[in-house]
């Protein structure tokens, strides 16, 4: 069996911040030093992932079509930006 080697994550996106788990996971990884940017679809969710520690990054799609453009040009955006260094 391979060995896996640890790589410190310095860095993530997170979405459903503003929700029970999300929440939770932003104070974890901020506690672990990790800087955290969370979707946010309202000022109301904003305001919840920033007092998590996150950094919000608003969005507000007009519709379900929309939101999964969104999140297909978000999701492209963190594969081009490669692994953790």
């Amino acid at each position: 069996m391979a060995a896996v080697q640890a790589q410190t994550l310095r860095s993530a996106f997170v979405t459903g911040g503003s929700g029970f788990l999300g929440h939770h996971l932003i104070g974890r990884l901020r506690s672990d030093g990790v800087s955290v940017n969370a979707l946010a679809r309202s000022v109301r969710a904003g305001q919840i992932v920033e007092t998590a520690g996150a950094e919000a990054v608003m969005v507000r799609a007009r519709s379900v079509a929309h939101a999964l453009l969104l999140s297909h040009r978000i999701t492209s955006a963190c594969e081009a930006s490669g692994p953790p260094a």
